[in-house]
C-alpha cells in the first residue's frame, strides 16, 4: 500500500493491521456494538463415530452373499445462529398470537389487542441485546449440529462358471442432519 513504511514499529502490538486500511474503525464502544454481525463462541471439535457389520456367506459353491450394515453419528458439528433474533410472534408478553380452531365471531376479533401493524412494526431483535447496544443480527456459529447416517446393503454375486457370472446389490441408507447449509453452502437449503 502506498504510504505505508516498510517497517512499522509496534506492528503486532497495534493489532497487526494498518490503521488506514480498515473503512469505517471505530473506536467508540456503542458504535462497535452496533456494527457487530458476528460472534464466534469458545469453539468444540466437530468430530463422527462410525460403525459397521459384514455378515459373508459362500453357498451352493459358485454363490456369495454378502449383508452390510453401517452407521455413522456426526456431532458438534457447526451451525450458523442468528442469536439475538426472536419471532415477531412469540410465546411470551406481548409477543402471544392466538390460534382460532373454528371462525370466530366479530366479537372475539374486536376484543384482540394485537393488530397485524402491531406485529409487523415489532422489532424482532430480543430486547436484552438492544438495551446493551447491539441494534442489528447477530449470527453465531455454535458448535450444537448433529448428524446420523445409517446403511444397509446386499449383495449376491455368482462366481464364473459354465459360461454365466452375475452379481446384484441393493443399498437402503438414511441421513438426518441438522447443518448441512451452515454456512449457506446450499441454495436448496439456506440459513
Amino acid at each position: 500500500m502506498p504510504g505505508t513504511p516498510l517497517v512499522t514499529p509496534n506492528f503486532l502490538a497495534n493489532g497487526g493491521i494498518p490503521p488506514n486500511v480498515l473503512p469505517g474503525a471505530t473506536t467508540d464502544a456503542a458504535a462497535a456494538r452496533a456494527a457487530t454481525s458476528a460472534f464466534i463462541p469458545d469453539q468444540q471439535v466437530p468430530y463422527s463415530l462410525s460403525w459397521g457389520l459384514t455378515l459373508q456367506r459362500e453357498f451352493h459353491k459358485n454363490y456369495v452373499l454378502e449383508l452390510r450394515y453401517l452407521g455413522s453419528r456426526g456431532i458438534h458439528l457447526p451451525t450458523q445462529n442468528r442469536i439475538n433474533i426472536q419471532d415477531r410472534v412469540f410465546d411470551g408478553p406481548g409477543g402471544f398470537l392466538p390460534t382460532f380452531m373454528s371462525t370466530p365471531s366479530q366479537a372475539s376479533l374486536d376484543n384482540l389487542t394485537t393488530t397485524l401493524a402491531d406485529i409487523q412494526s415489532r422489532s424482532n431483535i430480543l430486547p436484552q441485546y438492544v438495551a446493551a447496544g447491539f441494534t442489528s443480527p447477530i449470527a453465531a456459529f455454535l458448535a450444537n449440529g448433529n448428524s446420523t447416517y445409517h446403511a444397509g446393503s446386499a449383495s449376491l454375486t455368482r462366481r464364473f462358471s459354465s459360461g454365466l457370472q452375475f452379481s446384484a446389490a441393493y443399498t437402503w441408507s438414511h441421513l438426518i442432519d441438522d447443518s448441512t447449509a451452515e454456512v449457506f453452502s446450499t441454495v436448496l437449503s439456506p440459513r
